[in-house]
């Protein structure tokens, strides 16, 4: 099935998605540390209303442009991309703001992620951030701008 990522986020910033996948799995291809953040993207979430992801699906990875039209097919030939490991139902929700400006010039985040997967609250609901390829809470409060509801795909034995 295709699993198709965004190369750049809605404010036009660079996802660096496909560069992340690669390196969790060894196969880096040229990186700034900017563009990985020490983490990897080890899976990524969905929307299932059809309940089609599921373990031992085939994954085709591409990166879409313009009216879905695929751009890029960038996980052929690495095996340890090219299946589904396991789904895990996952709830989420942002609570906080952002704070002032401080003597920096930066924003204080005081946004907190919450995350139920599988049925249970989990206790490091921040690792999801860097997991699934963002580099922080603003970051990933701008993707995901209101609760969400779905699945995590997995092509690593990683489980929350």
């Amino acid at each position: 099935m295709i699993l198709g990522f965004k190369q750049q986020f809605p404010w036009k910033e660079p996802t660096n998605f496909r560069e992340k996948i690669l390196y969790g799995v060894g196969q880096a291809i040229w990186l700034t540390p900017r563009q990985i953040k020490k983490f990897p993207k080890i899976h990524t979430m969905r929307e299932d209303p059809t309940n089609r992801w599921k373990a031992g699906r085939k994954i085709e990875m591409v990166y879409r442009g313009a009216g879905y039209k695929i751009i890029d097919h960038f996980n052929k030939g690495i095996p340890e991309l090219e299946v589904c490991t396991g789904v895990q139902k996952i709830k989420l929700w942002l609570t906080g703001s952002l704070g002032d400006f401080g003597a920096d010039g930066k924003r204080e985040q005081i946004i907190q992620i919450h995350a139920i997967v599988d049925g249970k609250r989990l206790d490091q609901p921040e690792l999801i951030i860097p997991n699934d390829g963002f580099e922080d809470i603003l970051q990933f409060s701008r993707w995901f701008t209101k609760p969400w509801e779905g699945k995590i795909i997995h092509w690593t034995d990683f489980r929350y």
